[in-house]
């Protein structure tokens, strides 16, 4: 049998269910160049030789490994179109999709930039923390030693399985006249909490996938749930007996545009129209190509968030998370005292009993200002607006 050439990092099965009717193609939007053009399903997400490595002389086709995973991933994304519901999937099926969705976070050509712009953005780091580094500390990656390094992390992908089974999963349907696009980076993540970050197992972490033009399958950090219960429950209720859900055109634009700007160049859909994905890129000039989804340089600079002004206290609980005003807070040995503003006193209580806490976490003026694990939260014996946060671990 010849060896394989033509690697994909997104499955054939997976494009297929945003194919043109009745063919084998579909419409790409080139964010680098601004042009749609039609292809043919076994040419995109693809690269000549991509799973092959040379290694001490000889080479190496790693792509009959993925054979059986994506061979078992078409039977389940053909069962889950035919259905259009949660409810077909057995205890295994959810397993095995669990484990695609990382498979296919890991595959991606993203994922391989990323790696070799590692020592590039290392270097750069060095120079603005204005650290003396010689060029052996951090070499330039060759593509083979890239490629063996992508491979590797993809041998642990069983270690994320558990962080989406956890999750609540929601199927999301739309209409072929306003249709889901997929990209060369499929799987994409967003958090509603304004301190929250995009990590598969953040707090407060949303992982979509598009699956067809007409679904979406989407993993929900369990936080948000425990917190829609206590705002509205039926709500709650509908979430956790993963529904299928229709999608609103607000709903397709938002899973649309996380495809636009977490992908590194490439979009495909079944129809023709991109529509916003113009206005996206001019409002993101810097999505229009991207080689990394890590930035390491803006050492000693506080991490970007959407705080609003002022200085806020969140608590990570058990099962969900608190956000409160601050009025003010001062250190006393081992302990920080922290007086909210008078009305969120319940919002308090209600964080101290979701307990044990994960951390708690100080913003003042949008950034973060402390951060504090291994903690005990209690209320001041003489200030309901008061909490004494008791620091367990080594002296602050």
């Amino acid at each position: 049998m010849p060896e394989s050439k033509n690697h994909h990092y997104v499955p054939r099965s997976l494009l297929r269910g945003f194919a043109i009717p009745g063919t084998e193609h579909v419409h790409v939007f080139d964010k680098k160049a601004y042009r749609v053009f039609r292809a043919a399903i076994a040419n995109v997400g693809a690269e000549n030789m991509y799973n092959t490595v040379e290694f001490k002389g000889q080479r190496l086709n790693a792509e009959p490994l993925f054979d059986e995973h994506d061979a078992k991933l078409a039977e389940l994304l053909k069962k889950l179109r035919r259905e259009e519901s949660l409810a077909c999937l057995t205890e295994g099926d959810r397993v095995q999709l669990a484990f695609a969705v990382v498979v296919q976070r890991l595959r991606v050509r993203l994922v391989r930039t990323t790696i070799a712009a590692l020592p590039r953005q290392l270097r750069q780091a060095f120079d603005e923390a204005g650290v003396g580094y010689s060029l052996d500390s951090a070499p330039d990656l060759d593509a083979d030693q890239v490629k063996a390094m992508s491979l590797r992390m993809l041998r642990n992908a069983e270690r994320f399985v558990p962080a989406f089974l956890e999750k609540h999963w929601v199927l999301h349907s739309t209409t072929s006249e306003n249709p889901f696009w997929i990209s060369d980076s499929p799987i994409v993540t967003s958090n509603p909490l304004p301190w929250g970050n995009d990590g598969l197992e953040s707090r407060g972490v949303e992982i979509a996938w598009p699956i067809s033009s007409t679904l979406l399958l989407s993993f929900l950090c369990p936080s948000l749930i425990a917190k829609l219960q206590s705002i509205a429950p039926s709500g709650a209720a509908i979430l956790c007996s993963s529904p299928t859900i229709p999608a609103d055109p607000g709903g397709v634009l938002h899973y649309n545009s996380l495809q636009t700007l977490q992908s590194s160049r490439y979009l495909y859909a079944s129809t023709e129209e991109f529509p916003h994905a113009r206005e996206i890129l001019e409002e993101n000039p810097s999505a229009r190509h991207i080689e990394t989804s890590m930035m390491l340089g803006g050492m000693g600079e506080a991490p970007p968030t959407r705080m609003p002004p002022g200085q806020w206290l969140v608590i990570s609980g058990s099962h969900t998370y608190y956000c409160c005003a601050v009025d003010n807070w001062f250190e006393s040995e081992n302990r920080r005292i922290v007086t909210v503003t008078p009305g969120y006193e319940v919002e308090l209580r209600n964080a101290i009993a979701d307990s044990p806490h994960e951390s708690i976490q100080l913003f003042d003026n949008a950034g973060p200002s402390w951060m504090m694990k291994m903690i005990e939260l209690g209320i001041h014996p003489q200030d309901p607006c008061t909490v004494v946060v008791t620091h367990h671990g080594p002296p602050l």
